[in-house]
């Protein structure tokens, strides 16, 4: 898995996974915007609350660039 993570400082793209330094959990990201202003990306994640109490499956999760430890691309950029 080392091979597939991304250096400190990168983007991810969709499809990327990330995984996160403040919770357990992996999330499919649907959106990153490269600009540095904008502090959020849109994931997708499975057996989570998304922040409303309810268990599921979500999608276009707001989450916070800071809390992403690692982005893992399983399939390269073309």
């Amino acid at each position: 898995m080392k091979k597939l993570r991304l250096p400190a400082g990168s983007h991810a793209i969709p499809g990327d996974v990330v995984t996160y330094r403040t919770w357990s959990h992996v999330e499919f990201v649907n959106s990153w915007p490269l600009d540095p202003r904008i502090r959020i990306f849109y994931a997708s994640g499975g057996n989570t609350t998304a922040g409303n109490n309810v268990q599921g499956v979500y999608i276009n999760i707001p989450r916070p660039k800071q809390y992403v430890r690692n982005i893992v691309r399983f399939v390269p950029e073309t």
